[in-house]
């Protein structure tokens, strides 16, 4: 189950903690990390810190 931060309104994977807008992009990202030890770049790429470095750029 992932964590969801009712302050931020964000979801949050428990393993590598990274905040998503959606939750079933967190469930997938906590799911992948889970079985792999590891993040999947195709679903942190939707994490709210990646977009938010993107438009820093």
């Amino acid at each position: 189950m992932v964590y969801f931060d009712k302050e931020k309104r964000l979801y949050m994977c428990e393993v590598c903690k990274l905040h998503y807008t959606k939750k079933e992009d967190a469930e997938k990202c906590q799911k992948w990390c889970s079985s792999h030890d590891s993040c999947n770049l195709s679903i942190a790429r939707r994490s709210v810190e990646a977009v938010s470095r993107r438009s820093h750029i």
